[in-house]
Order: structure tokens, then C-alpha cells, then sequence
């Protein structure tokens, strides 16, 4: 046999199918790391200096890789950049524990503090926490 009287369009067999694939293992995809926090803001009652008071926010991974998180310390967000004496306020809040690995599908609790060291009736104490997510 000779295949010089089939032409090239017919020379291709019927069940090739040419596939082109594109992708990336980056984007929004179910296995991102994802970390939830049940509330975005978390309100102490109030106390006098030298008192503490506690609060407790819930931390949710739900996706479907293990999530490793730490907490920065926290920074003053109030528009009182300086106390009386000229130097910046002391932030009185903490949290336990500052860093953890959070299973799939699994939670943690995390312990808020706020423990101030002078009183400050003109304006209230006002802090946010920045989580680092890995």
C-alpha cells in the first residue's frame, strides 16, 4: 500500500482529537486557605485600671487544607495618636494564643484581653489585630 494518494486531511485518523489545556494552580478555588472569624468586631465592657476583662472570638477553617495563623501585635486605631504625656498610648489588648495550625474543617478559640492602665473616659479604646494566614 502506499499512502501517497491519501491526502493529509484524511490521512489523520477520526477518533484524534486535538485538546488544548490551560491552567493555573492559582485562584479562587475550594482548596485556598480561608481563615473566618465569627465576629469582625469584638466589644469589652467596661473596667477599671488594673482590672481585666476577657472575650472570646471563634477562628473557622473552612476549607480543605490545613491553615497556619499568627496574630501581629495590636495597634492603636483610635484618632488619639498620643497620650497626655507625649508619648503614644500603650495598647491594653492581647490575645492567647498568638499563633496555631487549624485543621480542615476544624475551629479554634482565641482569648481576647483588654487590661488598661489608666482610665480614658473621652474616648474609648479602640485596637485592631492583623492575622497572618498561611
Amino acid at each position: 500500500r502506499t499512502f501517497r494518494l491519501v491526502d493529509l486531511e484524511k490521512f489523520t485518523p477520526p477518533w484524534t482529537v486535538a485538546i488544548k489545556g490551560v491552567g493555573h494552580t492559582m485562584g479562587v478555588t475550594r482548596n485556598d486557605p480561608r481563615l473566618d472569624l465569627a465576629e469582625g468586631h469584638i466589644r469589652f465592657r467596661a473596667c477599671h485600671p488594673g482590672e481585666r476583662t476577657y472575650q472570646v472570638a471563634m477562628l473557622t477553617n473552612p476549607g480543605d487544607t490545613t491553615i497556619s495563623y499568627r496574630f501581629l501585635p495590636p495597634f492603636d486605631a483610635t484618632n488619639q495618636d498620643y497620650s497626655a504625656s507625649g508619648l503614644p498610648d500603650e495598647v491594653p489588648f492581647r490575645v492567647w494564643p498568638t499563633y496555631g495550625v487549624i485543621p480542615p474543617h476544624q475551629f479554634h478559640l482565641v482569648a481576647l484581653e483588654f487590661a488598661p492602665t489608666r482610665a480614658r473616659n473621652e474616648n474609648a479604646y479602640v485596637a485592631n489585630f492583623q492575622i497572618v494566614v498561611d
